[in-house]
């Protein structure tokens, strides 16, 4: 019997794994999850009984499927359906990869190249601030000369 996080999946598991699985659920090809869906909906599935655990069902599945997941990596939806727990549309990452990929805010920023006023965000022209913002130093000593210029004692 495969072990998964721990826990020994026994037949009457994996059938009742696969009872919930909804196959081709959408033109991508997506299979879905007819039982506990989060919040953020990933699928749910509880294995071992009352001492057992609740576990994510895309990597339960990825793991009978495919192989071991190490601990510090996330599965990747490459379909980009938190529901979907089709093994071939998940990719083993990690966790900054898995965000950067992702369609937040935070990973539009970190994938811009250069400033709004198409300066390269690079070695030598961008400065990080104590709060984690890229700051381009050619629009900064443009628009704050006079600042510097006062901060400077030999100027």
């Amino acid at each position: 019997m495969p072990i998964i996080s721990g826990l020994e999946i026994t037949e009457k598991d994996i059938k009742r794994i696969f009872s919930k699985v909804i196959k081709d659920v959408n033109p991508q090809g997506c299979w879905g999850w007819s039982d506990i869906l989060s919040k953020d909906d990933y699928a749910y599935i509880s294995i071992g009984g009352r001492k057992g655990k609740k576990l994510l069902a895309h990597r339960v599945l990825y793991e009978l499927f495919i192989g071991v997941i190490s601990t510090d990596m996330d599965l990747d939806h490459l379909c980009r359906n938190r529901f979907c727990v089709r093994p071939e549309h998940q990719e083993p990452v990690t966790r900054q990869t898995n965000l950067l990929r992702g369609e937040t805010l935070a990973a539009l920023h970190a994938s811009t190249t250069h400033c709004p006023q198409g300066h390269p965000y690079d070695i030598f022209n961008t400065r990080i601030t104590s709060d984690g913002r890229r700051v381009c130093k050619i629009c900064n000593n443009i628009i704050h000369p006079r600042e510097r210029r006062a901060k400077c004692l030999h100027c």
